[in-house]
């Protein structure tokens, strides 16, 4: 079974094949949802494809590689799904900040009412 992989500052994913293809993934971009970036493609016959600092399978032919961008084009739309998501429970605790607010000074009105009311009841006892 395989072992979870720890989240590390620096590049957690990447293909390598020495100058023909580099693409990685970097966590120092947002922690837990890394970002791609690709600094050179050229041409692609062969790639290893390593995880971590750990090898993994070899991609072999073109084949290999399509699976692979569209593994990442589904990553890619679930990260976009995710970050609507984010955007709206940000818009939803933003109205809810307002709301506390508004409630905060209301408690504070009803806090000098009923000092006044207990000066109020002081002065007729």
């Amino acid at each position: 079974m395989p072992r979870p992989l720890p989240l590390e500052a620096g590049p957690i994913f990447s293909l390598e094949a020495g100058p023909i293809l580099e693409l990685s993934m970097d966590a120092r971009e947002c922690v837990g949802f890394p970002v791609f970036s690709v600094f050179s493609v050229f041409s692609v016959f062969s790639a290893r494809l390593v995880l971590n600092g750990r090898t993994g399978v070899w991609l072999r032919n073109i084949t290999d590689l399509q699976v692979l961008n569209t593994d990442l084009q589904v990553l890619n739309a679930d990260l976009q799904v995710l970050n609507t998501d984010l955007q709206v429970l940000n818009a939803d605790l933003q109205v809810l900040n307002t709301d506390l607010q508004v409630l905060n000074t209301d408690l504070q009105v009803l806090n000098a009412d009923l000092q006044v009311l207990n000066a109020d009841l002081l002065f007729l006892t």
